[in-house]
């Protein structure tokens, strides 16, 4: 038995270790800093649903930020917050700083007044408070999305210019 080889295998465009780089250290630099949040309580609905069974509770994405992933948070975003009592999900409205210093304050609620307790029960949060911001829903599947502007996501993972940028000739099969 005889096989042909086709008279030409079309060549596939391999993209340069350094073009990789560009986007592979910053996807996983975002993954190692991440952690997951499951949503018990009512207070973030109809946007972020809590609740004790397995697909009826939304997982939040959350990243910490800092100087060498600078993703703070910006009012209407949500964050985590850390208390006394644990961690809860709640919507940024207010950053109040004070001048001079680093201190800020944060006034935080809830998308569902009537069932949350926030900022309007205990008043102002200091900043060192707000544990990460609130990337995207990512469990159950069919409720994944973004919580911040993707546009905002992507200028902090690649700060020298977005994937989107690069011209369709970097990746094209025309050059080899």
């Amino acid at each position: 038995m005889h096989l042909s080889v086709p008279a030409q295998v079309p060549a596939m465009k391999c993209l340069d270790c350094a073009s990789c780089l560009d986007w592979v250290l910053p996807v996983v630099r975002f993954v190692c800093r991440a952690e997951c949040f499951p949503v018990h309580g009512r207070s973030m609905l109809p946007a972020i649903r809590g609740g004790t069974d397995c697909c009826g509770a939304d997982v939040v994405l959350g990243v910490q930020p800092d100087e060498k992933f600078p993703l703070w948070p910006q009012a209407e975003e949500c964050v985590i917050l850390l208390d006394e009592k644990g961690r809860m999900v709640k919507r940024l409205k207010h950053i109040a700083t004070e001048e001079g210093t680093q201190r800020a304050w944060c006034w935080v609620e809830g998308d569902n007044a009537r069932l949350s307790e926030d900022s309007r029960y205990f008043g102002w949060v200091p900043s060192h408070r707000v544990y990460c911001i609130g990337v995207a829903i990512i469990w159950p599947p069919w409720r994944a999305k973004l919580l911040v502007k993707a546009e905002r996501l992507e200028a902090v993972l690649f700060p020298n210019g977005s994937l989107s940028s690069r011209s369709e000739s970097e990746f094209s099969d025309d050059e080899m």
